[in-house]
């Protein structure tokens, strides 16, 4: 009951901030334009913060102070102001300007800097070691999960989903690697830590799982986060939004070709993602989304004249084999002409 006591106080408050972030009422900085903390703390946040869990904090009956949920609260929010004071130090800005994989940290220690706070007052309470911990871990999960929910629904910025997708991309290489899903196969060297645009054939729904688990961990790193294309049909079904967390577009597939699905990808590359399409079929093909989708390499290729093409090609014989081949860069001869550039990078995915 204590446990509880101490987390719904801060679940509802931490929810309400989330949806009651869209408004202007009071979203004055902090620190008054300072820069102490930056623009994203604002009095809102602090006062809503520390109202909820005052209000939630009545409901319980505790041994603790009647306004403990206050100071939860107050608590709380000056564990975020101290990350933010670090990191404005250290020229950090906000959403993370670190390098890979730092990003990767950075994200895991602004999810529990204020259940880091909050396990600091429980000490001061005198709150026994297993009940810190039960607090902070569980209190340290859901923030993992209301950001998460902030970040699938829309209202966290550009900046602050490098970050998140970076982190779930991770997770996820993991899981597979432990699970021993896919199997490594030879690999290439990726230098570059952006503009990288990673493609290949696309002879089954794993493909593109496997050609990233054919990386390495090295690579990896070094490629997430990235953004990836995907048939709005998967997107409609129950794992869609869990796509959607780890960097997938949806194609929106329709009678006629839409370019949002480019247009996100264009803009993510110049956001600092790196991208991975697979394509079907050969550029003879006429029909969608085969011929679009490859042209629409190519006009990321030309939107981003940086940008590093890495063709790869998917066999399906006895046993499913990754080989990368060598990458494409960007050169005046492809420039203008869409169908050389095409045919360069289906050679190299369909040759043997």
């Amino acid at each position: 009951m204590i446990i509880l006591s101490i987390i719904i106080p801060l679940l509802i408050a931490g929810i309400i901030r989330v949806f009651t972030d869209k408004f202007a009422l009071l979203k004055i900085p902090l620190d008054f334009g300072l820069n102490i903390w930056g623009k994203n703390k604002t009095w809102q946040g602090l006062i809503i913060m520390c109202f909820t869990t005052f209000v939630v904090g009545l409901i319980f009956k505790t041994n603790l102070p009647y306004f403990y949920g206050f100071i939860l609260g107050l608590a709380y929010s000056l564990g975020e102001l101290i990350n933010s004071s670090i990191k404005r130090f250290f020229l950090i800005k906000p959403g993370g300007n670190v390098s890979k994989p730092w990003i990767f940290f950075q994200y895991i220690f602004d999810q529990i800097d204020s259940t880091l706070a909050i396990s600091f007052v429980l000490f001061i309470w005198n709150f026994n070691a297993l009940e810190i911990f039960y607090c902070f871990s569980i209190g340290s999960l859901l923030h993992f999960f209301v950001d998460s929910i902030n970040h699938i629904f829309g209202s966290k910025k550009q900046s602050d989903k490098i970050a998140i997708i970076y982190f779930y991309q991770i997770i996820f290489y993991f899981i597979f690697s432990l699970l021993k899903l896919f199997s490594s196969s030879n690999t290439i060297l990726i230098r570059q830590k952006s503009n990288v645009i990673l493609t290949s054939n696309h002879p089954f729904f794993f493909d593109s799982l496997y050609m990233l688990r054919s990386l390495g961990l090295g690579n990896f790193l070094n490629f997430a986060p990235f953004r990836f294309l995907i048939a709005e049909k998967y997107m409609k079904n129950w794992y869609g939004k869990i796509l959607e967390l780890v960097g997938a577009i949806s194609t929106r597939e329709s009678k006629d070709y839409q370019p949002r699905p480019l247009t996100i990808l264009t803009t993510a590359i110049n956001q600092g993602f790196n991208t991975l399409i697979c394509y079907e079929g050969k550029i003879t093909v006429h029909k969608l989304p085969a011929q679009e989708l490859k042209r629409g390499i190519w006009v990321l290729f030309k939107e981003s004249q940086k940008s590093i093409v890495y063709p790869a090609k998917i066999d399906l014989d006895k046993k499913i084999r990754v080989s990368f081949k060598l990458p494409i860069n960007y050169s005046t001869e492809f420039a203008d002409q869409s169908q050389l550039f095409l045919k360069e990078i289906n050679d190299k995915v369909y040759s043997t």
